[in-house]
C-alpha cells in the first residue's frame, strides 16, 4: 500500500519485481500494459506496471525453477506480496496492478514522494476487510495497517486506488492518458508497451528538472575530486585529465537525455525459448539528440564477413543513418592532448579512424588450450569497411609511430616514497611483411613496457595479465577494396580465413545455431549492432586455463551447441532500444556448469543434465521484435 509500511512490503517483493526488469532475468506474458497506462496520473514521473498478476507470479516461478535458486520469494511473488502487505481477500489475481510516483518530491520540504496504488478488486469491501477500516468524510475509506499507519482508499473500476493522502485519492480521476503516453514512448517505446510481465515506464520530461541540478552537482563534485589529485601521485596527476574528459562525456550523454528525452521504457520477458530485457528511450521530435538517431540498421551483413569458427565473442555495428560524425566532433572536443595529455596519443588518432569507419565486425576465436601460455588468449580478428582502404592503413600506420616513445609516470604502491618511474610504449609498423592471395599484409607490434617493482606487485595476477595482452599484441593488417582486415595474433591462418570470408560472403552470421538464436531473440531484422556472447564456448575456454594453469589435459565435455547470448540495439525515429536475450538453454548450462563444479559431477554423472531441450510448457508467444 502506499503508506509507509505497505510501501516498505510492496518495495521488498516490488525490489524483486524491478530486478527482473532491469537486470538479467525478467518475464513476460501475453498481456498488454498499454491499457493500465490509462491509470497512470498525468505527468507521473514512474510508473511499475504489471499487467496480470498470477501470469507474472507462474512465470517468476518457471524461471526460478530455471535457475536452480530453490524457495525464495520469486518462487511465488503474488503470495508473497498478499503475506508481506496482508491484502488476502478481494483482490483480482489476474487483473493489472500499478505503482505510479504522483509527482518529484519537494527538496525543500523533503521526505517522500506521493504515490498512489491501483490494486485490481473484485470485491473492494472484501479487500478493505483485509485491514481495520471506516469511511472518512472525504469519500474515501480510511484504512489502519499492520503497523498502525494510517491509508486511504477509494474503488473506482475495479481498482482500490490507494495512497497516504486522502485528498489526492479523492480527487484521482482515470485519466485515460494511454494514447498520449504511448506517443510520448515512439514507435520503439510503444513496441514494448504491448508485451511484458512488468515494465517500468520513467516519463523524462517529468524527472528532469530534479535530476538535472542533482547530476550537474555530481559532476562537479567528480571533476573537483580529480582535479585535486596530490601532486605527490604521478599516476593520478597522469590520468586526472582523461578521467576528467571520460566523466565530461558521460555528464554530456545524461545531460542529453534529460534535455531531450521524452519516455524511457523497460520490459522483461520470458518465453520457450529465452529471457530477454528491452530498453526504449524516445528523445523529443525537432530536438538535437533526436536527429542523431533518426534511422539505423545494416549491422547484419557484417557478420557474414568473420570467420565461421568458435568464438568467444562476436559482434558487429553499423552506423548507418545514425549522427555518427556529429557525435565524434563531440568526444573530439573533449579528448584533446591539452586535456588529456599523453593519452593524447593513443585517443585522438583512434577518433579519426573511427570516422573512418562506415561499419565493423568483431570476433574472439576460441584459443587453443596449448597456446595460453605463451600469450595466445586473444585471438581476436576485426573487420572494418572504410571508404579507402589504403588510407585508413595509412593513419593505422601514424598511429603507431604516434604511440611510439610514448611515456605513463607511474608511482610505486609497495615504496610509496620511491623516486617516480614511468611505463613506456614501443611500437613498429612493418609494411609487406608477406603476401596471401595476392594481398599485401602489413604487421604491427606495440609492447608496453613495464617498470620491474609494477610487475612484482601485480604478483600472481601477472602471468594472466600478460595472456590478455596487457603487454602489448602483435598482428596483421591488410586492405583488400573497402575492407581492413585487423587480426592481434600472429597467426596467418586467420587473417587467411577472414580475407576468405570477404570473398564468399557466407560467414559466421550465416552459421545455422548463430541464425536461429537471432531468429528466437527477434532483434530487429537488421539492426544497428548486434553482439553474440558464447557461453559454452566461454566455459570450456576457463577449463581449458585452469588445465594450462595446473600442468594438466584440459577436461572434455560432449558439445552441447549451447545457443549464445545475445544483445543488439536499433535506432528508429529518433528513439534507441536495446534488448539483451539469454536463451534458457544457456540459462540451464550455466546452472547445471556450476552444479557440476561445487559437486564435482562430470558430465555424464547423475547431475549432468546436458544438452538441454528447450523449456516445455505453454509459456505465451515470443516477445514482439522492435522494428
Amino acid at each position: 500500500m502506499a503508506t509507509k509500511l505497505v510501501l516498505r512490503r510492496v518495495a521488498a517483493v516490488g525490489f524483486v519485481i524491478v530486478s527482473l526488469a532491469m537486470g538479467l532475468p525478467a518475464l513476460a506474458g501475453s498481456s498488454s500494459a498499454r491499457s493500465s497506462l490509462d491509470l497512470v496520473p498525468p505527468g507521473a514521473p514512474l510508473a511499475v506496471i504489471v499487467p496480470n498478476l498470477a501470469e507474472f507470479s507462474r512465470k517468476a516461478a518457471v524461471l526460478n525453477e530455471a535457475l536452480g535458486l530453490g524457495p525464495n520469494p520469486m518462487a511465488d511473488l503474488l503470495g508473497e506480496l498478499k503475506n508481506q502487505t496482508g491484502m488476502i481477500e478481494g483482490i483480482d489475481d489476474q487483473g493489472s496492478f500499478v505503482l505510479a510516483m504522483t509527482a518529484l518530491p519537494d527538496p525543500q520540504a523533503g521526505g517522500d514522494p506521493p504515490f498512489l496504488m491501483f490494486v485490481p478488486v473484485t470485491n473492494f469491501q472484501a479487500f478493505v476487510g483485509n485491514f481495520e477500516s471506516q469511511p472518512d468524510a472525504a469519500s474515501v475509506t480510511q484504512l489502519v495497517l499492520p503497523d498502525g499507519s494510517i491509508g486511504f482508499a477509494k474503488e473506482l473500476a475495479g481498482y482500490a486506488v490507494i495512497g497516504e493522502d486522502p485528498a489526492l485519492v479523492a480527487a484521482y480521476q482515470k485519466p485515460n492518458q494511454a494514447a498520449k503516453l504511448a506517443a510520448d514512448a515512439g514507435k520503439l517505446g510503444s513496441q514494448c508497451l504491448d508485451s511484458g510481465d512488468v515494465l517500468v515506464v520513467i516519463n523524462v520530461q517529468a524527472l528532469a528538472p530534479m535530476a538535472m541540478p542533482l547530476v550537474q552537482q555530481a559532476l562537479e563534485q567528480a571533476r573537483s575530486e580529480i582535479r585535486s589529485a596530490p601532486e605527490a601521485d604521478p599516476t593520478a596527476r597522469s590520468m586526472a585529465g582523461l578521467v576528467e574528459a571520460v566523466i565530461n562525456l558521460y555528464g554530456d550523454a545524461i545531460i542529453a537525455i534529460l534535455r531531450d528525452g521524452s519516455m524511457l521504457v523497460v520490459t522483461g520477458e520470458i518465453t520457450e525459448s529465452g529471457v530477454s530485457l528491452t530498453e526504449a528511450v524516445q528523445f523529443k521530435p525537432e530536438t538535437y539528440t533526436a536527429s542523431l538517431f533518426a534511422h539505423g540498421g545494416g549491422s547484419s551483413a557484417y557478420m557474414d564477413l568473420l570467420p565461421n569458427q568458435p568464438y568467444l565473442f562476436a559482434g558487429s555495428f553499423s552506423s548507418a543513418g545514425m549522427g555518427v560524425e556529429e557525435m565524434l566532433k563531440q568526444i573530439q572536443a573533449r579528448l584533446t592532448t591539452e586535456t588529456i595529455g599523453e593519452w593524447g596519443k593513443l585517443l585522438v588518432p583512434t577518433i579519426e579512424m573511427v570516422r573512418q569507419t562506415k561499419g565493423t565486425a568483431s570476433s574472439i576465436a576460441t584459443p587453443q588450450w596449448t597456446a595460453m601460455m605463451s600469450g595466445g588468449l586473444l585471438q581476436a580478428v576485426n573487420v572494418v569497411e572504410t571508404p579507402d582502404g589504403k588510407a585508413y592503413l595509412k593513419a593505422y600506420q601514424d598511429y603507431i609511430a604516434q604511440i611510439d616513445g610514448m611515456a605513463i609516470p607511474i608511482n610505486s604502491q609497495t615504496s610509496p616514497d620511491s623516486a617516480p618511474t614511468q611505463m613506456t610504449m614501443s611500437a613498429r609498423y612493418s609494411p609487406n611483411v608477406m603476401q596471401l592471395n595476392g594481398v599485401q599484409v602489413d604487421q604491427y607490434q606495440t609492447q608496453w613496457n613495464y617498470p620491474p617493482q609494477m610487475m612484482q606487485e601485480m604478483g600472481p595476477v601477472a602471468p594472466l595479465f600478460m595472456m590478455f595482452g596487457g603487454m602489448g599484441q602483435t598482428g596483421y593488417l591488410a586492405a583488400k577494396g573497402r575492407y581492413v582486415v585487423m587480426t592481434t595474433s600472429a597467426d596467418p591462418q586467420l587473417l587467411q580465413k577472414t580475407l576468405d570470408s570477404l570473398d564468399q560472403g557466407q560467414g559466421l552470421g550465416s552459421s545455422p545455431t548463430l541464425a536461429a538464436t537471432r531468429q528466437q531473440a527477434l532483434l530487429a531484422d537488421d539492426p544497428s549492432l548486434q553482439a553474440y556472447v558464447n557461453v559454452e564456448e566461454l566455459v570450456n575456454a576457463g577449463m581449458a586455463f585452469y588445465a594450462a594453469m595446473s600442468g594438466q589435459a584440459p577436461a572434455t565435455a560432449p558439445a552441447q551447441d549451447v545457443p549464445p547470448v545475445v544483445i543488439g540495439v536499433h535506432v528508429e525515429d529518433g528513439g534507441v532500444a536495446g534488448r539483451l536475450y539469454v536463451p534458457m538453454q544457456a540459462i540451464h548450462f550455466g546452472r547445471d556448469t556450476v552444479g557440476r563444479l561445487t559437486s564435482g559431477s562430470e558430465p555424464g554423472g547423475d547431475e549432468f543434465e546436458g544438452p538441454y531441450p528447450e523449456e516445455q510448457g505453454p509459456l505465451g508467444p515470443p516477445p514482439p521484435p522492435y522494428r
